[in-house]
This record gives C-alpha cells, sequence and structure tokens, in this order.
C-alpha cells in the first residue's frame, strides 16, 4: 500500500508521522520536567510551612515554660514570706489563666501541710484541695 503512493504523499506522511512524534516526545519531557518542578516546590512550600508552624508551637511552649517558671518563683517567694493565703494564691493562678490565652490549665500542688499546716481544715472542698484539703489547685 505503502509503495503505490506518490512520492509528495509518502514524504507528507513521513514528514507528519516525524512531526506527531517528535511533538509527543517534546510534550513527554515537558510534563516530566514540570512535575519535577512542581514537586520541588510543593516540598520547599511544605518545609517552610512546617518551620513556621515548629516556631510558633516553639514560642507558644517557651511562653508556657516561662509563666510556669515565673509562677513556680512566685509562689516560693510568697511562702517565704509566710503569705499562705489560699484564695490569694488561687486567684493568682486563676489572672495568669485568663492572661495567657495559649495556656489551657495550671496545676500546683504542695506536700501535705507544707503549705500552710491547714490541710484538715479544706480537706475534700474541690477543686483547689483534695480530700485530704492539700493545696493542689487545678484551674
Amino acid at each position: 500500500m505503502f509503495n503505490s503512493l506518490n512520492l509528495k504523499t509518502k514524504i507528507f506522511f513521513l514528514v507528519t508521522v516525524l512531526v506527531v512524534v517528535s511533538f509527543v516526545i517534546v510534550t513527554m519531557i515537558v510534563s516530566h520536567k514540570s512535575i519535577d518542578v512542581a514537586k520541588k516546590e510543593a516540598f520547599i512550600l511544605a518545609e517552610e510551612t512546617a518551620e513556621n508552624y515548629k516556631n510558633e508551637i516553639k514560642a507558644e511552649l517557651q511562653g508556657a515554660r516561662v509563666t510556669s517558671e515565673t509562677l513556680s518563683t512566685v509562689f516560693e517567694t510568697l511562702k517565704n514570706h509566710d503569705v499562705t493565703d489560699r484564695a490569694l494564691m488561687n486567684d493568682i493562678l486563676k489572672n495568669a489563666l485568663v492572661k495567657k490565652e495559649y495556656i489551657t490549665a495550671f496545676c500546683i500542688a504542695y506536700d501535705p501541710n507544707a503549705l500552710d499546716g491547714k490541710d484538715k481544715q479544706y480537706a475534700g472542698k474541690k477543686p483547689e484541695y483534695d480530700d485530704t484539703g492539700r493545696y493542689s489547685p487545678y484551674w
């Protein structure tokens, strides 16, 4: 069949096949390169996003750590000055919790009778105290 065609038709057919094959090959190469570039850009964007979230989380955790260390120092100083007003201490914790939106809860616990020796007086009064009256609020 191909032999019966004239020369112009044969050349046209071969050129057409060559152009179509070349077009397909170029399209495949460009598609492959585009996919590679898109993957690299997606990984870069993912790494940048993860780094940003890491820094945000780290900052919040550091803020919580600093707040807990500060509260520890405040409560230690109050105890050293014999200021053991449990209502005052609860107010300090509640106020700190309200002001630090990234902190969801505070808990502090003293050994039995270590705060003011009045644990029996506060026995069972929750949430600030456990069944023994030990000062251990969870806000």
